[in-house]
């Protein structure tokens, strides 16, 4: 059992997500692995593909692709990324095909307690720290990530020729 401390990256929207229409929309999953190693500073091992449909009963083939990337932070913390792909390719390479993405992201914190005494004895001290102390550390994860998941969404933009959106400005 554990303490878990859970936020998400893109708050308040919670995802980012945006459109494609064009040629060859799944080109977009070749060598997405190494994509992920190098923005989010991962192994392979980090990297999980979680679902691969691909339907050939029509045309366009329609296809659902989706990705998550771990990356730990330190002892207690650790970054998620979702990332999905759902769209349609054409078998004719002339014509127009599909596709959407979807990215969201969480920081996870987790401080283990092996015994329910344990977790009553040691809660004080837990809240203490956190709220005193490791509070900034994780905000620091949050906008890393943050980041990260924009670098992301940028390379995705650039590669498929979509225009990057207007920034929000924080608050």
């Amino acid at each position: 059992m554990a303490y878990v401390y859970q936020d998400d990256v893109l708050a308040p929207k919670g995802l980012v997500w945006f459109a494609y229409y064009g040629q060859d929309p799944f080109r977009i999953y070749s060598g997405i692995g190494d994509i992920f190693q190098e923005i989010f500073e991962v192994k392979g091992k980090d990297i999980f593909e979680d679902e691969f449909r691909w339907d050939i009963t029509s045309d366009p083939n329609t296809f659902y692709v989706k990705f998550h990337v771990e990356r730990k932070f330190d002892k207690w913390t650790k970054g998620n990324v979702h990332i999905a792909f759902l769209g349609a390719q054409p078998t004719d390479p002339n014509k127009k095909g599909r596709l959407m993405v979807e990215l969201a992201g969480w920081v996870k914190t987790e401080y283990p307690f092996d015994t329910p005494l344990q977790r009553f004895a040691i809660l004080p001290f837990i809240l203490a720290y956190h709220y005193a102390m490791y509070n900034n550390t994780r905000r620091k994860y949050i906008n890393i990530l943050r980041e990260k998941i924009e670098i992301l969404e940028e390379h995705i933009r650039n590669k498929l020729n979509i225009p990057m959106r207007e920034k929000l400005a924080e608050g």
